[in-house]
């Protein structure tokens, strides 16, 4: 679901939590499980030690979007490193010194 070439693809971003204190971030996704999945199902991903944080999004295009989609696709760094995250109209992305954590809700 995180590595595979169309990882995130079509997934909805649902919320985006940043602790800059604790140098957290937390991001939950409606997401298909695998590519030829009917459903979406929620899951969070999180990202500790994070250095750095950058996101340019058209909160509109995501809007009349989110039908289909709000996610372009994802890669996600599998160890410490920099994940990247492709959204309709925008992108964002995160660097830390720890992986990320997918959590099934």
């Amino acid at each position: 679901m995180l590595y595979d070439d169309c990882s995130g693809h079509d997934a909805l971003l649902e919320y985006l939590s940043v602790d800059a204190v604790g140098k957290f971030i937390s991001i939950s996704f409606m997401a298909y499980p695998y590519f030829e999945a009917s459903e979406r199902i929620a899951i969070e991903m999180e990202f500790s030690d994070v250095d750095t944080f950058l996101l340019q999004a058209d909160m509109i295009a995501m809007e009349a979007n989110r039908f289909a989609g709000t996610v372009n696709q994802w890669k996600i760094a599998e160890g410490a490193g920099t994940s990247y995250f492709q959204l309709i109209e925008g992108y964002f992305t995160i660097t830390s010194r720890a992986a990320p954590r997918l959590v099934y809700k």
